[in-house]
Parts: C-alpha cells; sequence; structure tokens
C-alpha cells in the first residue's frame, strides 16, 4: 500500500478510537444530565432504569466503532495469520459484550423475537 495511503487509513483508525471514546463521554454526560432532568418526575427505580439502559446504548455503539477502527488497523498492518486471529478475537469478545449489553437492556437476546405489549 502506497504511503501516504496507509498513513490517512492510519490517522482514521486514531479518529475512531477517539470517536468512541467521545462518544461514551457525552453520551454519559448525556445520560446524566437526562437522568438529573427527570429525577423529580421518575420513581427511584424507573430513573435508574432509564439510565442503565441509556447507558448500555452508549456502550454498544463505543463497541461498534471500536470494531470498526479494529478493522481498519488490522487493515493497515502487513497482514498475517496473528492479526487476523488478534482481530477475530477481539471481535469475538467486543459481539459478546454488545449481546450480553443488549440483553440487560431488552430483557432478550438478540435473536429472540420480541415480546407483544
Amino acid at each position: 500500500m502506497p504511503g501516504e495511503i496507509a498513513h490517512i487509513i492510519e490517522l482514521a483508525g486514531v479518529v475512531l478510537v477517539v470517536s468512541s471514546a467521545l462518544v461514551i463521554v457525552v453520551g454519559l454526560l448525556v445520560a446524566l444530565g437526562t437522568y438529573l432532568y427527570q429525577i423529580h418526575h421518575l420513581s427511584l427505580e424507573e430513573g435508574y432504569s432509564q439510565l442503565k439502559s441509556r447507558l448500555a446504548q452508549v456502550l454498544m455503539l463505543a463497541l461498534e466503532i471500536l470494531v470498526v477502527a479494529d478493522v481498519v488497523e488490522t487493515v493497515t498492518t502487513d497482514v498475517s495469520f496473528e492479526s487476523l486471529a488478534a482481530l477475530g478475537l477481539l471481535i469475538i469478545v467486543r459481539t459478546w459484550l454488545s449481546w450480553t449489553l443488549e440483553l440487560e437492556v431488552e430483557g432478550r437476546w438478540p435473536w429472540q423475537p420480541r415480546m407483544e405489549e
């Protein structure tokens, strides 16, 4: 890969990692701000449940961005069996985290149908 293009792709990977961190920080601040704003209108349990749900959604979004960053970073390095294995392991771990967060938020696994209310 030509040097300029590789540098641009590496920079894109760094931007994605930083973006993921910003998503977490801004999402945390927005979730806490919303919680504090609604604290007088909701019960303590309902407010906590909504805060937990918002934080889980923020973390799921950040995990998705980090998976993209890992793919970009792997493409920019010399592709080897070790780098692909590391990428695969990271994707498996992050996918598992995303699924468990969804279980926490939705009360069901991603492949289970939604409950009719």
